[in-house]
């Protein structure tokens, strides 16, 4: 029994991440037990298919040409940082907001890309709670500031008036 070995399967087979591994074609190699959870799919279902399974038919066209230039000069990092936001496809249809960090290694001289996949979900939707609780805040804060410059300048107005009728006196 090699432990390490055991331990790294296990690691790959139940990680809390889904993880895929790519070839330089684009064809699924490998995938572990999460995807089941995630994608709907169980994992010897999509080795060999295109990875476009996994990709929503909208966003099918735009993929092809990142994956020839992800390809072209391969590098670990975040998928779409900062660019835009990621959508995945489930076996049943449905699409989710996707977290994707992808890493390339070489076996036997070929490319591979390892993609660790989770869904983003719940943490798109606290985002835009956040967006709309601070777009809220800016409302009530620019309507706080209206009725203070109005309250402001009622007050001013009597009082205006009254130092008139004390310098005409």
């Amino acid at each position: 029994m090699d432990e390490p070995r055991d331990l790294a399967q296990h690691l790959l087979r139940f990680s809390p991440d889904a993880l895929i591994v790519i070839d330089a074609d684009g064809h699924i190699r490998f995938a572990n037990a999460t995807v089941t959870a995630l994608f709907g799919y169980e994992p010897e279902q999509l080795v060999g298919k295109p990875l476009d399974t996994l990709i929503p038919e909208r966003l099918r066209g735009r993929h092809g040409s990142h994956l020839i230039a992800y390809m072209s000069t391969p590098g670990s990092r975040e998928m779409g940082a900062r660019i835009a936001e990621l959508f995945a496809r489930r076996a049943d249809g449905t699409e989710f907001a996707a977290g994707i960090r992808l890493a390339p290694f070489q076996l036997d001289g070929k490319l591979f890309v390892a993609a660790a996949i989770r869904d983003n979900t719940e943490r798109q939707q606290i985002n835009e709670a956040l967006v709309s609780a601070r777009e809220e805040a800016d409302r009530a804060n620019r309507a706080k500031s209206r009725f203070l410059a109005t309250a402001s300048h009622d007050l001013r107005q009597p009082i205006q008036t009254i130092r008139l009728l004390n310098a005409a006196m």
